[in-house]
């Protein structure tokens, strides 16, 4: 739906203008889509037809429908109104940007809030260019130099803009393209950011932006990042990057990797999703026409295109893709005189449909031009244009019908409840920024455990709850993460949090929740250990085990199944990195005020014991680890579940700490093997036991309602302590050697 007059892609194509019957519209400073088939644009262009005869159509006989909601614009006065999207998250955030009312200005939309993102200290101008899980988004921003202007790679994060610079000795331009939840953001750099005189980068924080260098050739440029460091983009293969580049796929590991063509001389890597799948497009040797493609780690698939079989409408481009690789992008329909208009595409089960043909009443005012990125549960970015006003706008498309449905490789886990309102338990589909205002959730954790928390240093047995048991599964640290490393602790509060427990498919994954409370991002990283265990001794460990992190909704924001595979050194750097290969960790920057879960499975659905564990990397950070709970399946002997913590602070200081075992509620709230009847024993790193309980209300009543942490149920147990400073564990299991799916919860108590 955009002009071509003049338009020039990268293969050298001029397409022909459109006839009479357009409307137009002017455009400030447009800048161009990093990763769209590249065009040289002018101020002005034709963008929207109307009363074109068959542009519509009926609506697709398609069980899947879209509802269209318009995600507004910064600036609603008058003049320029207008927003474009970019990208979009699990939760249903979309990157972009927005006319300002003197600039466009990088812009995220949530729930029909525009935020303008701002500018660079000192700029004009800046664009949103890709947008990750966390709500994190990066781009660019303009600022004059010298009478001239240049831009630089931004990265737009709570309120803050943080300048990423450029990458020496390739010019005085970047531009940020992607960022995954690691914090790990991908870009290009060069003389001038829409010429291909570009190379590829990729930035985070500790190792700032580094090049990634190319196919053979001299120039690159990376579009896309994945939550295991895949990245994608397009780069020359030596031919000269005008005609012969092709897509990519780069890791830490295995470098930059060609993905080849359809047939002909270039491609483009556009967008790579959770499983590695890369969309993009790819010259099909016919006219230098292109066709979107999906790379499947294999093969790369030609999808089409909607037009006719000419040389203007037999072209698409995909621009993304989720994890049920569903496809969005654009493609063409023919208009009078020769020419052809864009149409926004979704590609599923198959078949290339036009998006304007699925919506509901909800789009009769919009035009839909182009899709811009699909998240996991199906929405759409679009790029629009409102008719009634001419106006460009950033819209969403969410599902209404019902589609036929694809495989779901990572299903999302059943969160951990709630057993009563009125405490903040692990989290659930409802975000619990704020805590039950009479309690601290409890747990922060340290980045180095206590020298009690290692695996077989500390033969004396936990508990008396089975003779089985022991205090050492609690937490593995590798002997990295030495006494002699220890930091000086912060004032009394909890630390570290991890919980051993039997981990079965389905309800009885290990389930570890926990809230970052507070206004800051905070670094963490989260552990998923198994064969360890078994090399310390462990019947029944599990042999390989796979981690998955979700927020506060329930989307999956990171995955990782060998810890190796991706972050290596950044999780040496930890100093608790596991000490086998087929465990899982995970380093990423958390948002603040936010829940967060990590779920343990054995790879490929193998039971077997499994330690969850959360560590704190940004003590200094104005926020903290809450409230950390542990949902797994109780059996009996070693299976039974095992949490520990560590309390900070000095000798003198004491922490007040409220443990709780949940079970027979969790039926309640739909849980079909619930423990029906929990038990809770408490230990100090000595294995002595501080408490006993089996029915909360036997003990420490008072202190446990006061706290507002009273059970549902009161055949659950729970116990009130006064900590000093030291490691501890809690065993929970069932009465008269009952099995189930329990809970245990920890709290700091003000």
């Amino acid at each position: 739906m955009v002009s071509r007059s003049g338009w020039k892609s990268d293969s050298g194509v001029t397409f022909n203008s459109w006839a009479a019957g357009a409307r137009q519209i002017t455009y400030y400073n447009y800048p161009m889509h990093p990763y769209r088939f590249s065009v040289r644009v002018s101020r002005t262009f034709i963008l929207l037809i109307l009363g074109i005869a068959g542009a519509s159509g009926q609506r697709s006989a398609q069980a899947q429908t879209y509802h269209v909601t318009d995600l507004g614009t910064i600036n609603t006065n008058t003049g320029v109104i207008s927003s474009h999207p970019t990208g979009i998250n699990n939760a249903g955030q979309v990157s972009g940007y927005s006319y300002s009312g003197t600039s466009n200005h990088a812009a995220r939309f949530t729930n029909g809030l525009v935020e303008d993102l701002g500018v660079i200290p000192g700029g004009e101008i800046s664009t949103g260019w890709g947008i990750n899980g966390l709500g994190d988004v990066v781009g660019d921003s303009q600022y004059s130099v010298n009478g001239g202007s240049i831009r630089h790679a931004a990265l737009f994060r709570n309120g803050t803009v943080t300048d990423l610079g450029f990458l020496p000795g390739w010019g005085n331009y970047a531009r940020a393209n992607g960022i995954n939840n690691l914090g790990e953001v991908v870009g290009h750099s060069g003389t001038s950011l829409d010429t291909n005189v570009t190379h590829a980068f990729i930035w985070d924080e500790m190792n700032g932006m580094r090049d990634l260098g190319t196919l053979g050739g001299a120039y690159a440029k990376a579009f896309s990042i994945n939550n295991s460091s895949k990245v994608t983009g397009r780069a020359d293969t030596g031919g000269g990057f005008g005609s012969n580049f092709h897509a990519f796929i780069w890791d830490a590991a295995g470098g930059m990797r060609d993905l080849g063509v359809i047939a002909g001389s270039s491609s483009s890597g556009n967008f790579i999703n959770a499983n590695g799948h890369v969309v993009g497009w790819s010259s099909i040797a016919v006219d230098n026409r292109h066709h979107a493609f999906l790379h499947d780690g294999t093969t790369m698939h030609d999808l089409g295109a909607i037009g006719d079989n000419d040389f203007f409408t037999d072209r698409s481009e995909a621009y993304g893709v989720n994890i049920h690789d569903v496809v969005v992008g654009t493609t063409y329909r023919p208009y009078q005189g020769g020419a052809a208009y864009a149409i926004a595409f979704v590609y599923r089960n198959g078949e290339m449909l036009d998006l304007e043909t699925l919506v509901d009443a909800s789009g009769a005012d919009y035009r839909l031009y182009t899709a811009t990125g699909i998240n996991d549960a199906g929405q759409i970015a679009v790029d629009a244009i409102k008719i009634s006003t001419n106006q460009s706008r950033a819209v969403l498309l969410t599902p209404t019908g019902t589609a036929t449905p694809a495989p779901t490789p990572v299903p999302t886990p059943t969160p951990v409840p709630t057993p009563t309102p009125n405490i903040t338990p692990s989290p659930t589909a409802t975000p619990m920024a704020t805590p039950t205002p009479s309690i601290t959730p409890a747990l922060t954790p340290t980045v180095t455990p206590a020298p009690s928390a290692t695996p077989g240093s500390t033969p004396t047995p936990i508990a008396t709850v089975t003779p089985e048991v022991t205090p050492t599964p609690i937490a593995t640290a590798t002997p990295s993460a030495a006494p002699s490393a220890t930091p000086a602790l912060p004032p009394a509060q909890p630390l570290n949090i991890s919980t051993r427990a039997r981990v079965q498919g389905g309800e009885s994954a290990l389930i570890g929740g926990f809230i970052l409370t507070g206004p800051n991002p905070k670094q963490v990283i989260i552990r998923a250990l198994g064969p360890s265990l078994g090399a310390n001794g462990m019947i029944g460990a599990l042999a390989d085990t796979t981690l998955d992190v979700y927020d506060a909704s329930g989307q999956l924001l990171i995955s990782n199944d060998n810890w190796e595979d991706s972050q290596r050194a950044q999780i040496e750097e930890t100093g608790v990195a596991p000490s086998h290969v087929l465990e899982s960790a995970i380093v990423v920057t958390l948002s603040g005020n936010s829940a967060y879960t990590a779920v343990v499975r054995g790879k490929n659905g193998e039971p077997g014991i499994g330690l969850v564990e959360v560590y704190d990397l940004g003590l200094a950070a104005n926020s903290k680890l809450g409230n950390i709970s542990t949902r797994g399946l109780i059996e009996q002997g070693d299976n039974v579940m095992i949490g520990g913590f560590i309390v900070g602070g000095n000798a003198a200081e004491r922490t007040r700490i409220v443990v709780r075992a949940i079970g027979p509620s969790l039926s309640g709230l739909g849980l079909s093997n619930a423990l029906l009847d929990p038990t809770l024993t408490l230990h100090d790193s000595n294995g002595s036991v501080i408490g006993t309980n089996d029915n909360w209300r036997d003990a420490n009543q008072p202190e446990i309602a006061a706290a507002g942490l009273a059970p549902a149920d009161d055949r659950e147990a729970a116990l009130f302590a006064s900590l000093a400073p030291g490691a501890y564990t809690a065993i929970v299991a069932g009465k008269a050697n009952s099995t189930g799916v329990g809970l245990v919860e920890a709290y700091h108590v003000q």
